[in-house]
């Protein structure tokens, strides 16, 4: 998203929707310019692959996807 507001409406409308998954904004990086709607951070490939499945069992959308970034601490 663009704008942090309408990430975070998307993120709020998402809570309600799949209360099981904390979801959050993550704020655009040196690298990109938007805000991400995110449902977990900090994973090794593993466990974000585990809880990309979950998620979409769960009815998040399809091409919910795992985001590398290159700075570790994001």
């Amino acid at each position: 998203y663009a704008r942090e507001a309408d990430a975070a409406q998307e993120a709020h409308v998402l809570s309600r929707k799949f209360p099981a998954f904390k979801l959050s904004v993550f704020p655009p990086s040196p690298i990109d310019t938007h805000y991400l709607v995110i449902i977990g951070s900090g994973l090794g490939q593993d466990g974000a692959e585990a809880l990309r499945q979950r998620a979409v069992a769960s009815g998040l959308p399809g091409d919910t996807y795992i985001k590398k970034y290159p700075d570790a601490r994001r």
